[in-house]
């Protein structure tokens, strides 16, 4: 996979929600890839990423961090509705 800012991932998870997008905004080589995922369904799902590579005493620590729109579109994906 070549990941490069303003580059795109289509994908297809096979679950209610169908196809998805993946628009990567920022990579900063084993430390940091920031990205923007967006459904291209009727009701879409849109939320930025951030995936962060820290070495942790010889082990590497991944942090991932969703920004959804609103408090309500995250409860809604968590509870999968």
């Amino acid at each position: 996979m070549d990941v490069r800012p303003g580059d795109v991932w289509r994908f297809v998870m096979h679950g209610p929600d169908g196809r998805h997008k993946i628009g990567y905004l920022e990579l900063i080589r084993s430390k940091r890839l920031d990205y923007r995922r967006g459904s291209e369904n009727v009701e879409p799902v849109s939320l930025e990423v951030r995936v962060k590579f820290e070495e942790d005493e010889g082990n590497i620590r991944l942090t991932t961090r969703m920004r959804f729109p609103s408090a309500a579109e995250r409860d809604r994906v968590v509870k999968g509705i």
